[in-house]
């Protein structure tokens, strides 16, 4: 692996020249590298597998917020018996700081867009038996069911078209199929 410098941000390309954990190695490098800061127990592929889709600049500011959640647990007060760190005692870069850092923090491919949680369930919807049924193969199966159809030989359904009397509530078989 290269070299990269500290200020500058690895970039990703889609043939995988840098991944998330690497990303993150280095960025975690280049802090403690210029400060106090060590990390002795991370792993940076567990906190690449929870920044799915995060870009590079998202990471930068997420390793950022997890150094200041680290300063800010190792300044609160004490909540165990344990003694209180020394002023001169390292900072430590945890798992739990990165976890703490991404409380509140939107990254850029989400930030402006208004995302909607339905509260409308399977249950909710009566009738429509077939509707329901077509809606979960499209957009569930290939979900829940990754390994079956990344061998399959067919192509998998891109869309659907909800066409209905305004009593069948099309939209309401909308917002359950995106719900969890």
């Amino acid at each position: 692996m290269s070299v990269v410098a500290p200020s500058r941000v690895p970039e990703t390309d889609y043939h995988g020249d840098f991944s998330r954990s690497q990303i993150v190695n280095v960025l975690v490098k280049a802090k403690t590298s210029t400060s106090d800061l060590v990390a002795p127990q991370l792993n940076c592929a567990s906190i690449a597998a929870i920044t799915e889709g995060y870009l590079p600049a998202d990471l930068r500011d997420l390793v950022d917020r997890a150094v200041q959640q680290a300063a800010i647990r190792s300044l609160s007060p004490p909540t165990s018996s344990l003694p209180s760190p020394s002023t001169d005692a390292p900072l430590v870069l945890t798992a739990d700081d990165f976890t703490s850092a991404q409380q509140g923090f939107v990254p850029l491919s989400l930030r402006d867009v208004k995302l909607q949680k339905s509260d409308v369930a399977w249950a909710d919807i009566g009738g429509l038996h077939d509707a329901r049924k077509t809606l979960r193969e499209t957009l569930e199966w290939p979900t829940k069911y990754g390994a079956i159809f990344a061998g399959c030989p067919l192509r998998l359904r891109s869309g659907c078209v909800l066409v209905s009397l305004p009593s069948l509530f099309p939209l309401q078989l909308l917002f359950t199929s995106t719900s969890p």
